[in-house]
């Protein structure tokens, strides 16, 4: 069943074209999402970059996101609406993401027009894109963190308890950016214009700074929490790489990472190491003196995005042990949701009151990303739980070294087994209530096992 149109090419894993043409959209999303929220257009002068191209780019990226997401949703409606999955409440969740999807288009399209018809927009953009945005990704990951406690009551697995605190983790970071919102936002104006790179860097950007910079430092603390504890889950599922590339090699990737998000709190590390005076890195929100030194600054920024992909890695070793078309299709789902959702929790650029808007676009992706992550991991582990084969292949395959998937895929076995004979116990014991018991007599115990047999001859037959 298609949505829009036929996207059946994603159902051969081995077809070039369908590598080729994900790749392509992947790659296009992460691109759009480290240029919008890092390459901010607002502090170049016009000189070097005219208003009207400042327009055609911000075109640009809406094009992309309406595109890239039609066509993700669509891949998710097409392999993750399916008879064999019975998910709960299936309809509705994709019905809502459809209509948040539909939503954030048409308002970027709106914005896109308005500036390039007037030179200027309104304010609605950003109530609309984050609070639509925050909202929607909490209300996917609050669901996904309740299955995954669900799924550590019953199987007792310490990574994954880990994995529903660190969607946790993220729900509340989302929180606390949607505090920071409720002031941070009144600093536009209703409508805003053309503003020299010059007057935005001296804007004011906060209304009451205490309260916010109180809750900048709690965001920050649970942002660090999450990276760490993401990282160590990462490392975890990508462990057993470390003895083919060898133990050295492995630490020294892995660790790439973590040096590279700690560039975002550079300013506190040099000034902590009296380092200012030796090192001189690139910080957000210059007036930059070319486009090259943008560009260069926008992904020396793009730490954040880094770490979203580095994170979606994490069930790669999963996907190269599967078989089964499907499930390697579900499992692609998770991995991109995975990359979108952690790539795009970026929000501090939507402050500026700039032409275009910074960072509406990047958190645009986000609902989307933890719509995919959701989808892709529930139907992955109700196949893998219900289908018998599916269930072998995959238990046979991932027991040696991902225990945390075979003791999830076992404990929704549990409870799909339990879901089909709970009905029979109740049946049973209301048949009990409402019927008197009496022994058996001997005869008719002779003629039931007689039944029996001829039947049993019958099928023989």
């Amino acid at each position: 069943m298609n949505l829009f149109f036929n996207f059946s090419f994603l159902e051969d894993r081995d077809t070039l074209f369908k590598k080729l043409i994900l790749f392509f959209i992947v790659s296009s999303v992460m691109i759009v999402i480290i240029l919008d929220s890092n390459f901010l257009m607002g502090f170049l002068q016009e000189k070097l970059l005219p208003i009207n191209n400042k327009i055609i780019i911000f075109s640009i990226y809406v094009s992309i996101f309406v595109i890239s997401n039609l066509l993700l949703l669509n891949m998710n409606y097409s392999i993750g609406y399916l008879k064999e999955i019975e998910l709960k409440y299936k309809k509705y969740y994709f019905i809502s993401i459809f209509i948040i999807y539909s939503i954030l288009s048409l308002t970027l399209i709106i914005t896109a027009i308005q500036i390039s018809l007037f030179k200027s927009y309104s304010n609605i953009v950003f109530y609309l894109t984050s609070y639509i945005s925050f909202i929607s990704t909490l209300g996917f990951l609050s669901i996904l963190s309740f299955n995954f406690y669900r799924w550590y009551l019953k199987g007792r697995n310490n990574f994954t308890l880990l994995y529903g605190l660190l969607f946790s983790l993220y729900c509340i970071t989302l929180l606390l950016a949607l505090i920071y919102l409720l002031s941070g936002l009144e600093t536009h104006p209703s409508t805003i214009h053309y503003t020299s790179p010059r007057e935005l860097r001296g804007g004011t950007f906060s209304i009451n700074i205490v309260f916010q910079n109180h809750v900048a430092l709690v965001y920050d603390i649970f942002f660090i929490m999450s990276f760490l504890l993401g990282w160590f889950l990462t490392i975890y599922m990508l462990k057993q790489y470390s003895r083919r590339i060898g133990k050295y090699k492995f630490w020294i990737l892995v660790s790439l990472p973590l040096f590279f998000y700690l560039i975002r709190y550079e300013g506190l590390i040099l000034n902590y190491f009296n380092l200012n005076d030796l090192i001189n890195l690139p910080l957000l929100g210059i007036i930059y003196p070319s486009i090259e030194a943008a560009i260069y600054t926008g992904f020396i920024n793009s730490n954040i995005q880094a770490i979203g992909i580095f994170f979606g890695f994490s069930f790669v070793p999963i996907l190269l042990k599967l078989k089964n078309s499907l499930l390697q299709n579900y499992m692609i789902i998770t991995i991109i949701g995975m990359m979108i959702l952690f790539a795009s929790r970026d929000f501090h650029s939507i402050f500026l009151n700039s032409i275009p808007p910074n960072g509406t676009i990047t958190i645009s992706f986000m609902p989307i990303g933890a719509f995919m992550l959701f989808i892709g991991i529930i139907s992955f582990l109700k196949l893998a739980a219900r289908d018998k084969e599916f269930y072998r292949d995959i238990i046979i395959r991932i027991e040696r070294d991902i225990s945390l998937v075979k003791n999830i895929i076992l404990t929704e076995k549990e409870t799909e087994i339990s879901n089909k004979i709970k009905p029979l116990i109740e049946y049973s014991n209301k048949w009990q209530k409402e019927h008197e018991y009496r022994p058996m007599k001997n005869e008719e115990v002779i003629q039931i096992i007689q039944d029996v047999i001829s039947e049993v001859r019958e099928r023989k037959r």
